[in-house]
Formats: structure tokens, sequence, C-alpha cells
């Protein structure tokens, strides 16, 4: 399956570090990643610029707010339960290494 992108999309690439013996250190690096050919105007590039960076400055957050990271594990167990049945059910596409999630719901917010 090919996985393609609009040049307005913004990835957010989630980058483990690993020692020497390629295990996790328990560090990331997380990167915003957009294209040189986004369509939006300055404006909404911006605008999703910023909301890009609230989502990279709530990871270190986690580690420092222990009710802010429990209030994310809720939030997140809504669209993606942490269980491998469900898990797998939520992959919308896998090209290589790069696995495309789903978070939509059935009710789409309106249950």
């Amino acid at each position: 399956m090919k996985i393609t992108y609009e040049p307005e999309d913004f990835l957010l690439v989630l980058k483990p570090h690993l020692d020497k013996d390629l295990i996790w250190t328990g560090e990331v690096s997380v990167k915003i990643v957009t294209s040189d050919a986004n369509r939006l105007d300055d404006e909404d590039y911006y605008g999703m610029m910023h909301f890009a960076r609230l989502v990279c400055g709530s990871i270190p957050t986690m580690d420092k707010n222990e009710k802010f990271k429990i209030e994310c594990e809720k939030e997140a167990n809504l669209y993606l339960p942490n269980d491998d049945k469900c898990a797998i059910d939520k992959i919308s596409d896998v090209e290589g290494n790069v696995i495309t999630l789903n978070f939509k719901s059935d009710t789409e917010g309106n249950a």
C-alpha cells in the first residue's frame, strides 16, 4: 500500500533514541515535518504549526505532570484502547515501517 500526503499535511515524527545495542533508552526526539509546497495561507500555516508545537509539548509535560498524563491516557483510550485487538482494528494503512491509524469513531463524537 502506498501512503500519500498532501502538501498541507503536518507530520509528527517520533524517533526513539537507541543505545549501542539498539535498545530504546526511553528518550525520544519529536519533529514536525511539513512541505515547502504547503498551500495554506500564512495565518493558517502558523496556526497549524502552533497546534503541532502544542502536541509536541504535551510529551514532556506528561513526564512532569502525572494528572495530565492520566488525562491523556483516558483520552487516548477513547480512540485507541491499549490492547492489541483494538489497535489492529484502527490500522488503516501500512507501508514499510509506517503505520497509519484511523482515530475516527463510528459515531464521530455524536454518541
